[in-house]
């Protein structure tokens, strides 16, 4: 497999993970840690 589509893939992947556990904590309450 190539060096780069195999990067491409995992930085897809991490974003992905980044941007739905953001998505999942905005719709819950945000704990008063993360507010300060």
């Amino acid at each position: 497999m190539n060096i780069w589509l195999t990067m491409l893939i995992g930085g897809l992947i991490t974003f992905g993970m980044r941007f739905s556990l953001i998505y999942l904590f905005g719709k819950f309450e945000i704990p008063e840690t993360m507010q300060r």
